[in-house]
């Protein structure tokens, strides 16, 4: 199945995975705007610029900053669209208290400087922050946030229901205009879906998440989230349009009521296809397959294959499927899919590697 279009006709080899960089627990790669320059996310707070000859470059160190450790870390990247007039880069981490920030840079000299506390998030424990960010066509940053993690003896759920409370950030995605207007550290789009709404956070996109880890849009500004589940199902959801509540903690897997959107796809944990998925993005890379290129690529901290969704006839039905694509990235521990300004595709892992998807 192809998302955003038709498949090209192109190579139809198998892909491999070809060794691209070492990094300590990479987290997260992007690509510098309108340069050949990739920047890579180290989870204990440091972020490197490498360029094509592989050399690597030491941006930012906020270790001290940063509580580093299971979920928590530095999350995100995310270059304004104007970067290469304004040079600002925007960054989220957990610090010592556990809260999600979110700081603005300026990138001066080769380095992330002028540090700007745009935006900090209180949460109850360690777990569930989120912290992905992509500008949308629109120029607004959208940032994913967990639902405070699950605290102790909660059975995997969230005790305080932030992912439905309509005044937390938490169990969300937001939208904003990061840049500082007057005293004000950011701005909220008056189109927001729930900006006029009484009693809700005027920031809120879409809520009803548990942990949207990772997420991405489409070459047409679909969203697709990762949202990583709790003691059952793994959630892949597709979001076209604004104020969409998937359902948590209420609903896990298929099973939302009325006025709550249903998960694109979802596995089970009992299928022993994985514990935590690491959300994709649509592959844009024409050099690949057509079963690749165009859909949506997938994978899950527990295991070390890649997978792509496809539509599958099943006697007079179209029936959609995960379907390995042939690559077992080694020791797996797979924490992030990103892709350049070409489409190439990158895979970071817990164990230090980052490997790219080459035909």
């Amino acid at each position: 199945m192809c998302f955003t279009g038709s498949a090209v006709s192109g190579a139809q080899a198998a892909p491999r995975a070809t060794l691209w960089g070492s990094f300590y627990v990479p987290i997260a790669v992007a690509p510098q705007p309108k340069s050949d320059f990739i920047w890579v996310l180290e989870k204990r707070g440091r972020v490197f610029s490498r360029n094509p000859q592989g050399q690597k470059a030491l941006v930012l160190d906020i270790g001290g900053l940063v509580s580093f450790g299971a979920e928590q870390g530095l999350l995100g990247i995310a270059f304004h669209p104007d970067f290469n007039n304004n040079s600002l880069v925007y960054i989220t981490y957990t610090d010592h208290r556990s809260q999600l920030v979110l700081s603005e840079y300026h990138f001066i000299q080769g380095k992330l400087k002028q540090p700007r506390i745009v935006m900090t998030i209180p949460k109850p424990f360690a777990e569930h922050n989120g912290g992905t960010m992509h500008f949308g066509k629109d120029q607004y940053l959208y940032l994913s946030t967990g639902d405070g993690g699950v605290g102790p003896r909660s059975n995997w759920k969230d005790p305080f229901g932030h992912a439905q409370n309509h005044s937390s950030l938490l169990g969300k995605i937001l939208r904003i205009n990061p840049m500082q207007n007057g005293i004000s550290p950011y701005t909220i789009p008056p189109s927001n879906p729930f900006y006029k709404k009484k009693g809700w956070r005027k920031e809120i996109w879409h809520l009803g998440l548990r942990n949207p880890w990772k997420w991405n849009f489409d070459s047409r500004g679909v969203m697709w989230i990762g949202d990583v589940g709790a003691t059952a199902y793994e959630e892949i959801n597709r979001a076209d349009k604004a104020g969409i509540n998937f359902g948590w903690k209420t609903a896990e897997g298929l099973s939302r009521k009325p006025g709550l959107q249903n998960p694109f796809y979802t596995y089970s944990h009992s299928q022993a296809d994985g514990c935590a998925i690491i959300g994709g993005l649509v592959v844009e890379d024409r050099r690949l397959a057509n079963n690749i290129y165009n859909h949506y690529l997938f994978a899950d901290f527990c295991q070390p294959k890649l997978r792509v969704l496809s539509y599958h006839k099943v006697k007079s039905r179209m029936v959609l499927k995960a379907d390995p694509i042939g690559i077992n990235i080694p020791e797996g521990l797979i924490s992030s899919i990103d892709q350049d300004q070409a489409g190439m595709v990158y895979i970071s892992t817990m164990n230090g590697k980052i490997w790219r998807i080459d035909p």
